[in-house]
């Protein structure tokens, strides 16, 4: 085995040492001790100096990461507008009317109407209204859907890839939520929402009534509610029958009566994304 060459500054220093202890006590042996050390020694505390320092600096970085993330995630729980621009960020969700069947309009401010066109495109915060006699239909790219009754006004109020948002103003709307892993789609009226991610389900905003009907799938009612609709139920906030705030069955004879729910199952029928995902339509 090769013999191991020490290294000329140790070597140096060693005789420096070994001077010192052999020097007797004098002025010259306190001059002696104040000599600067040898190059590679300062080197050596230079790179410690340094460490601490880039130590120093990771730390105070990873703080600051930490404290704008936990702002974020408060943000997106407590304040609904800072959590509907964050939402928004990242790929967009298009949208368009396919169906217009009498006289729909459209408008970006919810007080100046225009005419809805077939095949129109349209964006988050964009307002669709039906007038007497008249029915319309909102594909999404995703393959939902929704449908507007007579006398209806829906608002979209967010079509990220992370989730599909819509306001029933009033009236009568009909959803079909896609199959989504990760996607979340909702329908709001007044103070109560209506989530899922793969459903059927009507809306209904009145002045008699407020609540949801599911057909297929489920539909779960959030905070402060916490219910979940399964297919077959319903659950109404308000009900000319005295029926509030619980779960129940659906009345399919008011279903098989009411034009409005035969024309979305008929509708859905044709659909071949939809037509084996029929529920409980199937008995109507």
């Amino acid at each position: 085995m090769s013999e191991q060459l020490e290294d000329p500054a140790e070597e140096q220093n060693k005789e420096l040492i070994k001077q010192v202890k052999d020097m007797p006590d004098s002025p010259n042996r306190s001059q002696f001790n104040s000599v600067a050390l040898p190059s590679s020694n300062v080197n050596k505390r230079f790179l410690i100096t340094q460490k601490i320092k880039v130590f120093l600096y990771v730390t105070i970085a990873l703080l600051v990461v930490a404290v704008i993330t936990g702002s974020v995630l408060i943000m997106r729980h407590e304040d609904p507008v800072a959590r509907g621009a964050l939402e928004a960020v990242g790929s967009k969700i298009n949208a368009k009317i396919s169906s217009v069947d009498g006289t729909v309009e459209t408008s970006t401010d919810g007080q100046n109407w225009q005419a809805a066109k077939t095949d129109q495109d349209v964006q988050s915060s964009t307002y669709i209204r039906t007038l007497e006699q008249s029915r319309a239909e909102l594909k999404l790219e995703d393959k939902s859907l929704l449908r507007l009754n007579y006398n209806t006004q829906l608002k979209i109020t967010n079509l990220s890839s992370t989730k599909l948002r819509f306001e029933n103003l009033g009236g009568e709307v009909w959803a079909r939520a896609a199959q989504s892993g990760h996607r979340q789609f909702e329908v709001a009226l007044e103070s109560i929402r209506f989530l899922s991610t793969e459903a059927a389900f009507i809306s209904v905003n009145s002045k008699n009534t407020i609540g949801v009907e599911v057909y297929q799938g489920k539909v779960d009612v959030p905070d402060p509610f916490n219910e979940t609709v399964n297919e077959g139920k319903a659950f109404y906030l308000l009900s000319s029958k005295n029926e509030q705030q619980k779960v129940l069955d659906i009345n399919l004879d008011e279903s098989r009566a009411n034009d409005f729910i035969k024309w979305n199952i008929e509708k859905d029928a044709n659909n071949s994304d939809f037509r084996d995902k029929q529920g409980i339509s199937e008995a109507i």
